[in-house]
């Protein structure tokens, strides 16, 4: 979902369709970052890889998100926020693989990551601490522990997010307040209880 996309068209299947291909293509590019050789590890390669899965799947993530919010089709919103949750449950999973962790921590160790400065070196230093914080180092059966608890807590934050969602609270403002506004916009509300 990086490229531009008019989101008014989505629908359901689309969400469903181009959230499993943000996703295979994540795993197609972390499956190669695990299955780089010693001698291939490289900033490009390896934490570079790293660092545009992450991009593209933030990318994939605020357009979900978006749509889960925004769209005006209550199933294309609940499409969307599916695939969030999806997309959610693959991030967590992504940083206990130990294959992922194994290559990125066997780069951090060579010539070239010892001499990263600058924004290089941050990126390293954010994605081992990422690793570290999702348990590696840990007993395998603390790190299962951490991993079920970070499913819960994004599964918790996907209910919270549908609840809010659904709140049709609403706020009296006094037309003086909505000038400036699109005249669309303006017949398209409600007139408040005051």
């Amino acid at each position: 979902m990086t490229d531009l996309q008019d989101y008014s068209v989505a629908t359901p299947d689309w969400i469903r369709e181009t959230n499993a291909a943000a996703l295979a293509r994540a795993l197609a590019a972390v499956e190669a970052i695990e299955a780089l050789g010693d001698d291939q590890l490289g900033l490009a390669s390896t934490l570079g890889a790293y660092d545009a899965v992450l991009g593209d799947l933030q990318a994939n993530r605020g357009a979900v998100a978006a749509l889960s919010y925004f769209h005006p089709d209550a199933e294309v919103r609940d499409a969307a926020r599916a695939a969030g949750a999806e997309q959610s449950a693959f991030e967590i999973d992504l940083v206990f693989r130990p294959g992922l962790y194994d290559r990125v921590r066997a780069f951090s160790e060579t010539p070239g990551a010892t001499e990263l400065t600058g924004a290089d070196a941050k990126l390293l230093e954010d994605a081992l601490r990422g690793f570290r914080q999702a348990g590696h180092g840990l007993e395998p059966a603390a790190q299962e522990e951490l991993q079920r608890l970070r499913q819960r807590l994004s599964e918790i934050e996907v209910e919270f997010d549908a609840n809010i969602a659904a709140v049709t609270d609403h706020l009296d403002i006094l037309a003086t307040d909505l000038v400036g506004m699109p005249e669309s916009y303006l017949a398209s509300l409600a007139a408040g209880d005051e």
